[in-house]
C-alpha cells in the first residue's frame, strides 16, 4: 500500500513553481526526513549569485534552483538506511515511478490531488527555506507552517497520525 504525497513548491514571491507527486512513502517520518536531508536540515540559503566555496545543499541562486535540486534528489537516493535506520536498500529501477513532475493544483478542495494523504509546502522567506505540511485525509488539516530548521519529522509524523 502507498502512502501518497505531493510537494508544492513556490517562488520567493509567493507565484507556484513545480508539484511533485511521491507515491510510495509520504508520510512525515520519511518523506519529510528527505525534504530536511535534501535542503540540509534548513540550513542553507536561497539568495542570487554564490562564491567558489558554496555547494548544494547549502545555498541556491533561486526556488527553481532549489525546485530542481529537490526532484533530482528524490529521484535519485539510494537507501532507507540513510534516515530510518533499516537495512532495506532501494534499487534505482525501484525508484521508477516513484516520483513525477504533476500540473500544479492550486485549489486543493477541488483539483485532484492524485489520492495524496500528505501535502508539503515549501516556500522562502527572507533567503531561508520553509515548509507547510498538510494531511488530506477527510478534510485538509494543517500540522505544521515554520521554518524548515524547527521541522521535526518524527514529532509531525505522531502528530499527523494523532489528527487522523
Amino acid at each position: 500500500m502507498a502512502t501518497r504525497a505531493l510537494i508544492r513548491v513556490f517562488k520567493e514571491d509567493g507565484q507556484p513553481l513545480v508539484c511533485i507527486y511521491k507515491h510510495f512513502d509520504g508520510y512525515p517520518r520519511w518523506l519529510g526526513k528527505l525534504i530536511c536531508e535534501a535542503f540540509n536540515y534548513g540550513d542553507c540559503v536561497v539568495a542570487s549569485g554564490h562564491g567558489l566555496n558554496d555547494e548544494i545543499p547549502k545555498r541556491f541562486n533561486t526556488m527553481e534552483d532549489a525546485a530542481a535540486w529537490l526532484v533530482a534528489f528524490l529521484k535519485t537516493y539510494k537507501s532507507r538506511d540513510q534516515l530510518v535506520g533499516d537495512a532495506y536498500m532501494v534499487s534505482m529501477k525501484e525508484l521508477i515511478g516513484d516520483v513525477y513532475i504533476v500540473p500544479f493544483p492550486k485549489n486543493l478542495d477541488e483539483d485532484d490531488l492524485y489520492g495524496a494523504e500528505f501535502l508539503y509546502d515549501i516556500w522562502c522567506k527572507y533567503g531561508h527555506i520553509g515548509i507547510t505540511l498538510y494531511t488530506l485525509w477527510n478534510t485538509r488539516k494543517e500540522i505544521y507552517r515554520g521554518p524548515l530548521t524547527k521541522f521535526d519529522p518524527d514529532a509531525l509524523h505522531q502528530q499527523a497520525y494523532l489528527a487522523e
